[in-house]
C-alpha cells in the first residue's frame, strides 16, 4: 500500500473495528445499518483560500455505517469524497491575479460519531446530535506540482432522520476542524489559514440489518 494512504487505511480499519466491538455481544435491540450519503461541503476554517482558487460548494459522495443500541445512544462511521477544480491565484495590491496554473483539490474526511437519538413519541422525524475524532487524506495537484497529506482533527453533527421498514432516511449538518492541515506554505499561509475543515450537509439512506 502506497505510504501516504496508510493513515486513512489504519483509521478506517480501527473504525470499523470500533463500532463492531461496541455493538459485540449484541443485545436484543441492536442493529446495524449500511448506505449512502450525498451533500455538500463548504471549506469555511479556510474560506478565502478556497474561494479564491476553487470558488463553490463541492459536491462529496460517501457511505456511512451506523450502530444503534437498545438505548438512545448510536455509533457511526462515515466517509466522504469530493473534488474541486480551479486556477491557483496570487494577491497582488488586495486582489487575486490568476496564475494560469491549473489546481484539483480532492478531500475525503472519515469521521467517527457517538450520537444521542432525542426520540419523541409518535414523532415521524427524530432529531439526533453528536460528536467524535476525524481523519482527513487531502490532496492538492496542480500543472508543476503535488502535495498530499493525511490530518487528524473532529467533528460535530446535528441530524434528522426518519426510520421505516427496513430503510432509514435522514439529513445532517456537521461542523469539522483539522488544525494547520494546509501547513505553512502557499496561499493559505499568506492569508493565515491552515485548517481543512468546514460545514457540510448530507442526505443519507441507509439499509438496516
Amino acid at each position: 500500500m502506497h505510504r501516504t494512504l496508510r493513515p486513512l487505511a489504519i483509521a478506517a480499519a480501527g473504525a470499523l473495528a470500533g463500532l463492531l466491538t461496541l455493538a459485540t455481544p449484541a443485545a436484543a435491540g441492536d442493529r446495524f445499518e449500511l448506505g449512502l450519503r450525498l451533500g455538500g461541503f463548504e471549506p469555511a476554517n479556510s474560506q478565502d483560500t478556497y474561494d479564491a482558487v476553487y470558488g463553490g460548494t463541492m459536491t462529496q459522495l460517501g457511505a456511512q455505517f451506523e450502530v444503534h443500541t437498545a438505548r438512545r445512544i448510536f455509533f457511526q462511521a462515515t466517509f466522504d469524497y469530493g473534488t474541486a477544480d480551479g486556477e491557483l491565484v496570487f494577491p497582488v495590491d488586495g486582489r487575486f491575479e490568476p496564475t494560469g496554473v491549473d489546481s484539483t483539490l480532492k478531500i475525503a474526511p472519515l469521521h467517527l460519531t457517538a450520537a444521542w437519538l432525542f426520540r419523541r413519541r409518535g414523532a415521524a422525524w427524530n432529531a439526533y446530535a453528536g460528536l467524535g475524532p476525524s481523519v482527513l487524506r487531502w490532496s492538492e495537484e496542480t500543472d508543476f506540482d503535488d502535495r498530499s497529506a493525511s490530518d487528524f482533527g473532529g467533528s460535530a453533527v446535528l441530524g434528522i432522520r426518519k426510520p421505516f421498514a427496513t430503510w432509514s432516511l435522514g439529513g445532517e449538518i456537521r461542523w469539522s476542524t483539522f488544525p494547520g492541515a494546509l501547513g505553512d506554505e502557499g496561499l493559505a499561509d499568506l492569508l493565515g489559514e491552515g485548517d481543512l475543515g468546514g460545514f457540510g450537509l448530507n442526505a443519507f439512506a441507509l439499509y438496516r440489518f
